[in-house]
């Protein structure tokens, strides 16, 4: 009888974890249901997140860790003036400014501004 019990427990407890660890998976969410314009507009430049380019240059911004890890999402506001990767490789493709938003887990976020010359 403890044998069973036992093995019951033993039973209920893998189960338990199996279920918890399978809801830790990361759930990429479509690009259309984040606001990149609310997050632009909280931009406030800085050294870290303005960069001037020329035509034809590449920049790789901190947060591609994200897009690299698989855990964030990228968008460009203007891809006439910047191209990115899906890995977060910024190309300047055309003169004028752009933003760069990259996502990670849990809300977090960066916003970059490209002026390209």
């Amino acid at each position: 009888m403890k044998k069973v019990i036992k093995s019951l427990t033993a039973a209920v407890i893998t189960l338990t974890l199996v279920f918890s660890l399978m809801g830790c998976g990361s759930k990429k969410v479509p690009k259309k249901e984040i606001d990149y314009d609310r997050m632009i507009e909280s931009f406030v430049p800085d050294s870290f997140n303005t960069k001037s380019l020329a035509v034809g240059e590449v920049d790789g911004p901190q947060a591609r860790i994200w897009l690299e890890s698989g855990m964030g999402t990228v968008y460009t506001s203007n891809d006439k003036v910047v191209t990115v990767s899906d890995l977060g490789k910024v190309t300047a493709v055309g003169t004028g400014s752009a933003y760069v938003v990259i996502t990670g887990m849990g809300g977090m976020f960066e916003v970059y501004r490209y002026d390209v010359y």
